[in-house]
């Protein structure tokens, strides 16, 4: 089990997992990718949430919580990032998206940093997991995180 779980981590580090052409910074099109997965991740987010409800064990339950709150940071970043990338697209002033773009850079600087940290965290603690299920839907959560932050290598160019 725990070598399955490098080797997907280590794809998914690497891109082999999934190929996509990265959008230009600051566009619609990257609103709008980012939107989409912060969606998914939202949607995985939830599904971990509502596990956390159930018949668990106590274990998995604080285990369980500690990874929806590693998500919950990433996904405060993410928020920040649409809110600026929406507002930065609406202005005309080259003065004004300069900065824009500056703050833009940063957010996304931060949330690349909290991200990987959220994801290596996320995978020393799933060896602790007993239930199945929340295994799945918790890596299925980091993957999103990673996901996101492969499209936030954008922010970089």
């Amino acid at each position: 089990m725990k070598v399955l779980l490098v080797a997907i981590l280590a794809l998914s580090f690497c891109g082999l997992i999934v190929a996509q052409t990265q959008p230009k910074f600051g566009s619609k099109q990257f609103s709008d990718q980012l939107y989409e997965k912060e969606a998914v991740l939202a949607k995985h987010s939830q599904n971990v949430l509502e596990m956390l409800q159930g018949f668990i064990s106590d274990t998995d339950k604080q285990s369980g919580n500690w990874a929806f709150d590693r998500e919950e940071k990433f996904d405060d970043r993410i928020g920040e990032i649409l809110t600026l990338s929406y507002m930065y697209q609406e202005m005309v002033d080259g003065r004004d998206k300069k900065i824009a773009k500056k703050y833009l850079i940063l957010s996304c600087a931060s949330a690349g940093k909290i991200g990987l940290k959220s994801a290596e965290e996320i995978n020393r603690m799933l060896p602790s997991i007993k239930s199945i299920a929340l295994i799945n839907e918790i890596t299925q959560m980091r993957d999103d995180v990673l996901n996101v932050m492969r499209l936030l290598e954008v922010c970089k160019k």
